[in-house]
């Protein structure tokens, strides 16, 4: 991970922050200075310490924290790689502040994606003193007035679908709660001897962890949470996992007609339908002049290329993230033509607003403004 260069201010601005230092300490008063330059309500925030949770994962502590989150919401975190920020979401794994506190520092635990370029890195180099860019909070995965008065709670977890769920489980949890964890194999449990140590000292928690193995089978997985608790019906469930699981626990509580009880957070965007998939195979054969305004490039687009590799494909380097279309870092200014969603099929026209780059190909002659 890079450091974001440092100005060294001097003279009369050099002796006002150093006596500012005295009361912002161990924080610099540049670091709250930078801030005018973050999205709104963002800040810049510092490694503090890292601690390895299981093969392939680790917890970042960072400081200082948001003013306050909800139990199960993420962030944004933008970090410095080749001199451009990479920036992906991640949930908060720790608890949220009680409501007259304020907390100094939050965690955040992160699986290296297999083939992931960001997160490798993270889990493998990061280091204290390291700085990252944090967006507000955000997200609706929270528990109503902090679980109470909720009745009993089913939690559905796998993998790395733990971590917003573990912010929960931190936090003051007066219901009867069942947690169901899948996972490949047992030692890649995230969290595995605190929810052990957790289920041992109240009664009210009950967890089950069921290894999968290589092949995961979403039929099986949903047989052993109807297994595992017959009284879905009662209670609220949290779901947090891969879209396959999710969308397999929405069809099955709309067929119980309970759809209400659930509450899903996904790690993944939804894969395309197959006729979308199909719709996108045979745009091949569209072939459109694709204009990056601003770096005078121009290219060829064959319909099923998305505008953020093309662009990168042209040797330019525009801001993006989670490639996934989830972070929406890659947005530009959409000057003119026809862009098409590779997820869904929709289409979107040029009206003055922007399009992520990342999940757009274009469908006309398109212009862009970078």
């Amino acid at each position: 991970m890079e450091t974001e260069p440092r100005e060294q201010p001097t003279g009369l601005r050099a002796r006002a922050l150093a006596v500012a230092s005295l009361f912002v300490a161990p924080r610099s008063p540049l670091d709250y200075l930078r801030a005018s330059a973050l999205p709104s309500g963002g800040h810049r925030a510092r490694v503090v310490a890292t601690r390895a949770e299981c093969e392939g994962t680790a917890t970042l502590t960072l400081s200082p924290a948001p003013r306050t989150w909800s139990a199960g919401q993420h962030v944004d975190l933008s970090v410095l790689v080749d001199g451009a920020y990479q920036t992906r979401t991640f949930s908060i794994s720790s608890a949220p502040p009680a409501a007259s506190a304020r907390a100094r520092t939050f965690d955040v635990t992160i699986r290296a994606a297999a083939h992931g370029r960001l997160t490798p890195m993270l889990v493998r180099d990061a280091k204290v003193g390291d700085d990252v860019r944090v967006s507000p909070p955000a997200g609706c995965f929270v528990l109503p007035d902090a679980g109470a008065g909720m009745g009993p709670l089913l939690f559905v977890t796998a993998g790395s679908g733990i971590t917003p769920v573990m912010s929960m489980l931190r936090g003051s949890l007066s219901s009867d709660v069942l947690h169901v964890h899948f996972e490949r194999t047992r030692d890649r449990i995230i969290f595995g001897s605190e929810l052990d140590a957790l289920a041992k000292a109240d009664p009210s928690y009950r967890r089950t962890c069921e290894l999968t193995g290589a092949e995961v089978n979403v039929d099986q997985m949903l047989a052993r949470i109807r297994a595992l608790c017959p009284d879905l019906h009662t209670r609220q469930t949290f779901a947090c996992g891969p879209a396959p699981l999710l969308d397999a626990m929405r069809a099955l509580y709309t067929e119980l007609e309970i759809e209400d009880h659930l509450h899903t957070e996904s790690f993944g965007a939804p894969a395309a339908p197959p006729a979308i998939r199909a719709l996108a195979h045979d745009a091949e054969t569209t072939v459109a002049r694709l204009s990056f305004t601003r770096s005078q490039v121009n290219v060829d687009a064959d319909g099923r290329t998305s505008l953020l590799v093309l662009a990168e494909r042209a040797g330019l380097k525009p801001a993006h993230g989670c490639r996934r279309g989830l972070c929406r870092s890659c947005v530009a200014p959409l000057r003119k033509g026809t862009v098409r969603d590779l997820r869904t099929g929709m289409d979107t026209v040029a009206t003055g607003g922007g399009v992520q780059m990342c999940i757009n190909a274009p469908v006309t002659d398109v212009e862009i403004d970078l």
